[in-house]
C-alpha cells in the first residue's frame, strides 16, 4: 500500500487532490505528522 502525502496550500493543494494525493495539507499536516 502506498500513501501519497503532499505539502501544499491553495491552488497547488487543489491540484494535488485532483491528481489523486491521499493526504494534502500545509502547516497543519506537519503538526499532525509530528504528533
Amino acid at each position: 500500500v502506498v500513501t501519497v502525502a503532499v505539502f501544499a496550500e491553495g491552488s497547488a493543494a487543489d491540484e494535488a487532490r485532483a491528481a489523486g494525493a491521499d493526504i494534502v495539507g500545509g502547516d497543519e499536516l506537519i503538526e499532525q505528522i509530528k504528533n
